[in-house]
């Protein structure tokens, strides 16, 4: 029995090829949404993380504790990531020394991602600021679990999650894409989206585990199949016909429910996926996600008069390539960590 979730690896894996279809307009016009879906599984696996903790330390340090873990296992593949990124920006929009050398210093709140917090940074690579939102929301929303534990995860984070999905709804029109817009020059989007997402992730947690104690029979499977079909296939239709973003909304409530049936493995499809190999999708998922975005705006920028099938075949060796690279320099620099620790032990 295979004790790993391998329904979370493969929906990351799609969810980040999505995503850099949307980015390149290749199909998933508001392919942008399925980010509250990785944000929803961050929060899951906090609760996760933070149901198996003790009380021996103070909050504030497990909070700490807990996002440096997450920064330093990210950190490797985003470092290499953000370098080509500035590279390729390099190549593909000219500038003289003097702004060569000023924007590269702009790239430490990209490694560092603070921009949803309001520092400038060069955007090498276009995705930091779902990072930065997720590891200042793990900071607020890590400590208010921990201290509230079922209070939190039963009624705050939902209630969280729904007043925040719904003032950003409110505020553009129903149209969640907004990475990093600052509401009344107060709340910024992205961090807000975390803190949402996050929270969710949260309730998301609650809901499996009052799941597990259930029995559910074939009739039932059968018809929680169905749903996951049709909801997925209801997303899918959204993110292709509303770029707009009017159902974001809609979409995030079916992916939550959707989330719960394949977690809690309700459905026949869950059965179909079940893999110990899936845990190379989740890393693939992130290094693909970081690396993809720079290139979209390079084939735009060098390579636009070609046609959109051979720009298209283009943007995807270029993301295989810079994908490998990065996880060959960021993986071979975690093994050699990882060795010196044992060693100095």
């Amino acid at each position: 029995m295979i004790k790993r979730n391998c329904y979370l690896d493969v929906a990351k894996f799609l969810f980040s090829i999505i995503i850099i279809m949307h980015h390149f307009n290749i199909f998933f016009f508001g392919g942008y949404i399925v980010v509250e879906a990785f944000f929803m599984i961050s929060g899951y696996f906090m609760m996760l993380k933070i149901a198996g903790l003790n009380d021996e330390l103070p909050i504030g340090e497990q909070t700490v504790k807990f996002v440096l873990r997450k920064y330093k296992s990210l950190v490797w593949f985003f470092i290499p990531s953000a370098i080509i990124g500035y590279i390729v920006y390099i190549f593909a929009l000219p500038r003289g020394t003097e702004y060569v050398l000023l924007e590269s210093a702009m790239l430490i709140f990209e490694i560092v991602p603070l921009q949803v917090a309001g520092y400038s940074a060069f955007y090498s690579t276009g995705v930091s600021w779902y990072l930065g939102a997720l590891f200042l929301g793990s900071m607020i929303v890590f400590p208010l679990a921990k201290k509230f534990k079922t209070n939190f995860t039963i009624w705050i984070a939902p209630l969280v999650a729904i007043l925040i999905y719904g003032y950003i709804s409110f505020n553009f029109n129903g149209n969640m894409n907004q990475p990093s817009v600052w509401i009344n020059n107060i709340f910024n989007s992205g961090l807000l989206r975390g803190v949402a997402g996050l929270c969710a992730g949260c309730f998301l947690y609650e809901c499996t585990e009052r799941l597990k104690q259930k029995r559910i029979s074939v009739g039932a499977k059968i018809m929680f199949t169905l749903l996951e079909i049709s909801g997925w296939a209801y997303c899918v239709f959204i993110m292709n016909q509303h770029p707009e973003g009017i159902f974001d909304s809609i979409v995030i409530f079916v992916m939550f429910g959707l989330l719960i049936i394949g977690i809690n493995r309700l459905s026949y499809l869950s059965y179909l996926i079940q893999f110990e190999q899936t845990k190379y999708l989740a890393t693939i998922s992130t290094v693909i996600y970081m690396n993809h975005y720079y290139w979209a705006r390079f084939i735009e920028k060098q390579f636009g008069e070609l046609p959109l099938s051979k720009q298209h075949f283009l943007y995807f060796i270029l993301i295989i390539a810079s994908s490998l690279l990065v996880y060959l320099i960021g993986s071979g620099i975690m093994k050699l960590i990882n060795k010196k620790s044992r060693a100095e032990i």
